[in-house]
């Protein structure tokens, strides 16, 4: 029978973690190495900062033991893929930040057991498509970007369940439409950014619904006609861009009920 000493298991499933994660949990612990790093150290960290560390790839263990951490920072590295069960364990996690890699899909799982997650960026990627289920569990997520990528198109009920969500943005993609529903219940949402995709044509009543809204980004598109009563509803929208599209007249009336509208950008 052999005894491990205090540490001694802890310590070796950190150093057999990707070196970046080993190396930061080491710094936050304040030990000598990674056989030092015990779980009561994991338990203690809140916060893991590993951002523009190069990292390519990580291990399925490599958060393991990290129950209380609140936010994780992967942001500017070189990721293209994320390991099925990354996070699990995470349910303290409120803020992940992965914007700035180059993942190019995610799994429809990745993201479950996330039930606190406030904050997902997951903005300037190679993302072509997400499947529709992705966010389910996410349902305290107050803040989504997902704009900078290359996506094409959006399942319908991809953003269902998020009615906590107040900031939305999907600009810079390349969107040629959007299908009818995709922003119902979203009744919390209050910036929705859709700027420099691709969009050619509007559904009618798209915005049902949304009577929080305060910024709604059009801008950069190729809209050449606008529904009649598009912004019906939007009685609390204070800023709307419509510039640089193909707009070549507006309906009667398609600003009617926009009492709080300060800025209204028409030109090009």
């Amino acid at each position: 029978m052999f005894l491990i000493a205090p540490g001694t298991a802890a310590g070796q499933g950190v150093c057999d973690r990707t070196p970046q994660v080993r190396d930061a949990l080491v710094k936050v612990a304040r030990v000598t190495n990674c056989e030092g790093v015990t779980s009561e150290h994991l338990a203690g960290v809140t916060n893991l900062q590993l951002q523009w560390t190069r990292i390519s790839t990580l291990q399925a263990h490599d958060f393991s033991g990290l129950s209380n951490l609140s936010q994780l920072e992967l942001h500017y590295n070189f990721l293209t893929t994320l390991p099925m069960g990354i996070f699990d364990g995470l349910h303290s996690l409120s803020v992940l930040k992965l914007d700035n890699n180059s993942l190019t899909t995610l799994s429809e799982e990745i993201f479950g057991g996330l039930g606190n997650l406030s904050l997902l960026l997951l903005h300037d990627n190679s993302l072509t498509s997400l499947p529709e289920r992705i966010f389910r569990e996410t349902t305290r997520l107050g803040g989504l970007t997902l704009n900078g990528n290359s996506l094409t198109t959006l399942p319908v009920g991809i953003f269902g369940g998020l009615h906590n969500l107040s900031h939305l943005e999907l600009q810079q993609n390349s969107l040629p439409t959007l299908p009818m529903g995709i922003f119902n219940g979203l009744g919390s949402l209050q910036y929705l950014y859709l700027q420099n995709n691709s969009l050619t044509t509007l559904p009618a009543g798209i915005f049902g619904g949304m009577d929080r809204l305060r910024a709604l980004n059009l801008s950069g598109n190729s809209l050449t006609t606008l529904p009649v009563g598009i912004f019906r509803g939007l009685s609390r929208l204070q800023g709307l861009g419509l510039h640089n599209n193909s707009l070549t007249i507006l309906p009667a009336g398609v600003f009617d009920g926009l009492s709080l509208l300060a800025s209204l950008g028409l030109a090009d």
